[in-house]
């Protein structure tokens, strides 16, 4: 991704930046201002999306693993159909 700056420079930003990296500097700054997540909380936000009737982050994942793997043409994506 690219854009200009104030200065009329050229900005690019990595893709993997805008894909992952503001989410993880968003949490940070969250914690920052919030405070840390005692364990226990984020153990019951856990259960709690792995017990809900919808797809879970794990579930999102599994399924990106499997596309991967079936466009790759992997033979441990037995389930590619």
């Amino acid at each position: 991704m690219g854009g200009v700056t104030e200065q009329c420079r050229l900005l690019n930003i990595a893709g993997d930046y805008i894909a992952h990296g503001i989410r993880h500097r968003a949490g940070e700054l969250a914690t920052l201002k919030l405070g840390p997540q005692a364990e226990i909380n984020i153990a019951q936000k856990l259960r709690a999306e792995v017990e809900a009737e919808r797809q879970t982050r794990l579930d999102v994942r599994a399924g990106r693993y499997r596309l991967t793997a079936c466009l790759a043409g992997s033979s441990a994506a037995e389930d590619c159909g």
